[in-house]
């Protein structure tokens, strides 16, 4: 270590960054009140310390004595609880073209990870997205690798600790307050400041584990998640690994805004070398099932898994795939005599599987709930209907949303409880019995946070069920001040969306679609733009119209991102509206218009279906054709746009179609290709090496290093970086990259004749 990042490092410890005195080999600073003093020698460029009667090397006196690593250690095998009866999933490591890498398959994916995150690569900032849909473990292994090498750092065989920083949802908060009361809240871990902690995951002493980061990219406007995150790595300096836990349904989006986390980083003046992998875990399979049972203490657990299949019809049901609804069904099978009865009911609705599920859940729990008050005279009366079940947990998930928390205090659940009673009409018996059970209902969990109880939903699927069916009771009771407070929370996330659509479109309710549809369009008229009310309704409306054959219209609304993908519609009339960037990617959108609406970006790749719809008068920011990455081409002139779009068979109005009758979208040539082709690897790094280059190109490779790469360079769009230059790096923003391919007609001279014109570069970006 060299002496001025020694002295830098430790200045961060210190209570005043200029009280820090390095005078003839004596060094002087405050931490937390204390006067620390040490001798500094240096012997062969190596730096000692003297400290204490004893003598360390600069870096072990950093990480035992001022960072206290050995005490973070043992905060995390004390505070971090992984599940139980904990099993490893399989993964696979992909590509930035979501496709597998050689060799991918990960069977044990808990030590897998654990080994890369501890061994990364020198010279590059290494970022690990962990991806996986909800309730498939992505917590759970983050918590079971923290203390996993927490215990291997106590035994002296690893040098680094992961660390978990939940992020839970909430709306935005900065990444260092995260950083820090993930310390000192969680951990009660007091000693780093932020700018230590920067300096721990720059030296590789710890590794960050953000996990829950989805909702920030949902509940942000203006990309402060990955501008967070950008700032992050740019204070790394290509050192350090990152791990970022998100959901799989929200990677798509991820991918196509991760370019700005990379164009953030993306300088001459700073040489960042950053590269990202997606680390996919799997869903369970028959073994981890019979494994996880095995743990559990089930009997014969291979028959309970071919009872389920022969119930359900299928070994991919997510009961027996899902390790949220696996965990559940064990507890069913722990303590329920008859399990077939339990079966019937979650194998109902193979579209309402969860709903099955947790309701079968509740008939179990409201036959446990039985009125004691009335034992004497024999009859059994329940304490709670199943609808006042719902009812009650809806509430909580309510309050837990409109006060953005996890988790309730015990006295603030108690009022909840009186309430409810109250409006049901419940005597003080049956409230006192209620108070007493609710924190030990099935779907809940207790913890203690700062000596005060809480109880929160055992997992994050349970809370946003609910809180749709809070959405969803509001809104059925034209109770809009309510539907207000939830609708402008912040985002609602698709599963919430799903199960409030579900309950408003049951046989049971009384309020139709078109009913609903006007008191949405209610909801959002006369909100600022800047509201989550306008694009949370339009996503409903959305989600609404899938269950209806009628005719319906949508008018002056805001979409949220992708909300047209995987969609399944038809007769709607939409106008006057704004979509965010959005895929058709597997959609069916049938005899639909869209009238005078401007789409951000809209994405096609030959799977949307889109019989007798038009788009009529409408404004098209950009439009990007093609399946992977690599392949993609953006248009961005207005009329190219028309001609592409009325090439696919896609019905534009009467003058955007006699425009692109008009007009000539030349084909890209073969230089272009495989320009973009290396281009295009950017998506996912920030620096590739030459080998790994020439690799993915293929037999074309000679050509490309000899012909292509030299006139990339001598139009400041490549650089090289490196020790030896081995590497190179995209010196401009990849949107840039698709304006200059669209400028250039796709011809590559000419693509770099408009590159080498405008002088493009740093100074541009």
């Amino acid at each position: 270590m060299q002496f001025e990042s020694f002295k830098r490092i430790v200045t961060t410890f210190a209570d005043e960054n200029n009280e820090v005195v390095v005078d003839k080999g004596h060094l002087l600073l405050f931490i937390r009140g204390n006067l620390v003093e040490a001798e500094i020698q240096t012997d062969l460029n190596r730096i000692k310390v003297e400290h204490d009667d004893a003598v360390w090397t600069a870096e072990q006196w950093i990480r035992s004595y001022l960072a206290r690593l050995p005490t973070l250690a043992d905060r995390i095998i004390n505070y971090v609880s992984p599940p139980k009866y904990y099993v490893s999933p399989s993964a696979n490591l992909l590509d930035w073209q979501n496709k597998p890498q050689k060799d991918c398959t990960l069977p044990d994916s808990t030590n897998e990870l654990r080994n890369q995150l501890s061994h990364p690569p020198l010279g590059i900032t290494s970022i690990y997205f962990l991806t996986s849909d909800a309730g498939e473990g992505k917590t759970s292994l983050i918590e079971k690798i923290s203390v996993d090498q927490a215990l291997a750092f106590k035994r002296k065989e690893t040098s680094a600790l992961i660390l978990p920083v939940p992020l839970e949802g909430r709306p935005f908060l900065r990444l260092d307050d995260a950083v820090v009361a993930s310390l000192l809240n969680r951990l009660r871990f007091p000693f780093l400041y932020y700018d230590s902690f920067l300096e721990l995951v720059k030296m590789g002493a710890i590794v960050p584990a953000f996990d829950g980061f989805e909702e920030m990219l949902v509940d942000t406007k203006s990309n402060e998640a990955f501008s967070a995150i950008g700032q992050l790595v740019n204070q790394l300096s290509s050192t350090g690994t990152l791990l970022v836990a998100t959901r799989r349904a929200y990677f798509d989006v991820l991918l196509r805004t991760q370019t700005k986390l990379l164009d953030s980083v993306r300088s001459d003046q700073n040489q960042n070398n950053v590269e990202t992998h997606q680390f996919a875990l799997n869903r369970w399979d028959r073994e981890v099932f019979l494994k996880y049972a095995s743990k559990r203490g089930i009997c014969n657990p291979g028959d309970l898994y071919s009872k389920v299949i022969a119930r359900l019809g299928r070994k991919d049901h997510p009961v027996l795939t899902r390790a949220v609804l696996v965990q559940r069904l064990m507890d069913v099978a722990e303590e329920e005599e008859d399990l077939d009865k339990f079966l019937r009911r979650i194998g109902h609705s193979p579209t309402d599987c969860f709903f099955d599920f947790v309701e079968g859940i509740i008939d179990r729990e409201m036959y446990k709930w039985l009125d004691k008050s009335l034992d004497k005279s024999g009859d059994q009366v329940p304490l709670l209907t199943r609808d006042e079940h719902h009812e009650l947990l809806s509430q909580f998930a309510f309050e837990m949303w409109v006060n953005s928390v996890d988790a309730l205090n015990l006295d603030v659940v108690q009022l909840v409880v009186e309430f409810f009673a109250e409006k049901k009409g419940k005597n003080p018996s049956m409230l006192r019995q209620i108070s007493i059970r609710i924190p030990d209902h099935s779907l809940l969990s207790q913890d203690e946070f700062r000596g005060v109880i809480r109880v929160r939903f055992d997992h994050e699927d349970f809370q946003e069920f609910y809180l749709g069916q809070a959405l969803a009771r509001a809104l059925e009771m034209r109770d809009s001040p309510n539907a207000k407070l939830i609708l402008d929370a912040r985002a609602l996330t698709p599963s919430v969306i799903k199960e409030a659509t579900r309950y408003l479109t049951d046989q049971n309710t009384s309020i139709s679609i078109k009913n609903l549809l006007c008191n949405l369009h209610e909801l959002s008229q006369g909100t600022w733009y800047v509201s989550y009310i306008r694009e949370n309704c339009a996503a409903l409306m959305l989600e609404l119209m899938e269950y209806s054959k009628e005719t319906h219209s949508i008018n002056d609304v805001s979409f949220p991102a992708n909300a047209l993908q995987q969609r399944k519609l038809q007769n709607l009339d939409i106008s006057n509206s704004f979509f965010n960037m959005t895929s058709l990617a597997n959609s069916e959108i049938t005899n639909c218009r869209f009238y005078k609406c401007r789409f951000a970006q809209l994405a096609l790749d030959d799977s949307e279906k889109l019989g007798g719809t038009v788009f009529d008068d409408c404004i098209f920011d950009s439009i990007a054709i093609g399946k992977d990455s690599e392949d993609q081409r953006v248009f961005f002139d207005p009329d190219k746009i028309s001609v592409v779009l009325n090439g696919r068979g896609v019905k534009l109005g009467s003058q955007q179609e006699e425009i692109a009758g008009e007009i000539d979208v030349p084909s890209m040539d073969d230089d272009m290709k495989i320009a973009m082709q290396f281009i295009r690897m950017f998506n996912r790094a920030t620096a590739i090496n030459e080998n790994v280059i020439g690799q993915r190109i293929g037999k074309q490779s000679g050509y490309f290093f000899k012909k292509i790469l030299p006139k990339l360079q001598s139009a400041h769009l490549v650089g090289s970086t490196g020790r030896s230059g081995n590497k190179l790096r995209l010196i401009v923003p990849l949107w840039r990259i698709d304006e200059l391919v669209d400028a250039s007609g796709s011809i590559f001279n000419q693509f770099i004749q408009e590159a080498s014109s405008q002088e493009l570069g740093v100074a541009s970006t």
